[in-house]
């Protein structure tokens, strides 16, 4: 009976939590856990070319991440492409490679090849609050911008409605900077 009662307490007590916590901005979570973490410059994000890529891209995204979030950065091998890693039209599928290319440590994947998610072609896709980025280097150059946008989602950041690089696509081409929002959220 005592175990009973012990597990209704227990399963009352995370519906009182679920209900206090539900509809909130989660993003805080990332910086309380890195905060108590310390210095989070020993975080390191590795960067690695994916399938067909130029370097210099890979060194463009390092530069970015350092520069904005303050990470060391390695670039590390470049990973080669599988068949199961495309879809049936020969794009990379960024819903498989998020699966496949799991990763403990921050990964950001490099590539020139066109990338699907959600059956549209994107410049890029990233786990929320996870640690898998890929980025395409099909979009006129925006490996940067892209980069920046894809990490903050690994951060917690969702979109916003301002045209900064977290603004949605349909507000226009970002401005290549962070609103005010995202970096408060971001804690930049």
């Amino acid at each position: 009976m005592k175990n009973i009662f012990a597990l209704l307490f227990l399963g009352f007590g995370f519906i009182v939590y679920m209900k206090e916590y539900q509809n909130k901005d989660y993003s805080y979570i990332y910086k309380d856990a890195i905060s108590s973490m310390g210095d989070t410059t020993s975080q390191v994000v590795y960067i690695s070319g994916l399938g067909d890529f130029d370097q210099s891209d890979l060194e463009v995204a390092s530069k970015a991440i350092t520069e904005m979030y303050g990470l060391e950065c390695q670039i590390i091998e470049p990973t080669n492409t599988t068949d199961d890693l495309y879809t049936v039209d020969g794009k990379l599928d960024a819903a498989v490679c998020s699966q496949m290319l799991n990763t403990t440590n921050k990964t950001v994947y490099v590539t020139n090849e066109y990338v699907k998610s959600h059956d549209k072609i994107v410049c890029g896709a990233s786990t929320f609050n996870g640690n898998f980025v890929i980025v395409s280097d099909n979009f006129n150059n925006h490996v940067r911008n892209t980069t920046l946008h894809e990490m903050a989602h690994t951060f917690g950041v969702d979109h916003c409605d301002n045209q900064c690089i977290l603004g949605h696509i349909e507000l226009g081409e970002p401005n290549g900077k962070f609103c005010d929002n995202c970096k408060k959220q971001l804690g930049l």
